[in-house]
């Protein structure tokens, strides 16, 4: 496997593990009314630590999606093809939880996923920035090329 796609292979098994670890054990059950529930939850209390693993859970995210080029390029497509993928995966865990008992599923967790995948951005083009090691598919080409 070349180095150009280790970041896409990574990016691909983070996402799998992503959608393995929220829906396990995989006990779908139908419930007429949990598609409302998640469009419109009762109050909860904010869990400072759900919100801390939302956001840890959704680095990764907008790391690997900037190391390997997904991203994109200019800085304003980074930041908006990163936050859109992680709300749309984020979006799709929680629906799919809504189908688990035992789970229950929070706009909130969407919203924290983003704010972790933006801060993956982040740290990540920081890290990149002094680098002169290829860096990913997008990011491979030479600055005086640019």
């Amino acid at each position: 496997m070349t180095s150009r796609r280790l970041p896409l292979v990574l990016l691909g098994l983070y996402v799998l593990f992503v959608v393995y670890g929220s829906l396990f054990p995989f006990d779908f059950q139908y419930d007429p009314d949990a598609l409302d529930r998640v469009l419109h939850p009762s109050p909860r209390r904010v869990s400072r630590t759900d919100v801390v693993a939302n956001v840890l859970l959704g680095a990764p995210l907008g790391a690997l999606m900037t190391w390997s080029g997904v991203a994109g390029r200019s800085p304003i497509v980074r930041v908006v093809s990163v936050a859109l993928a992680v709300a749309a995966l984020g979006s799709a865990v929680e629906v799919g939880q809504a189908f688990v008992p035992g789970r229950v599923s929070s706009r909130l967790d969407v919203v924290a996923q983003v704010l972790g995948g933006l801060a993956g951005l982040l740290v990540t083009r920081g890290l990149l920035a002094g680098s002169r090691r290829p860096r990913g598919p997008w990011l491979a080409i030479p600055r005086r090329r640019r």
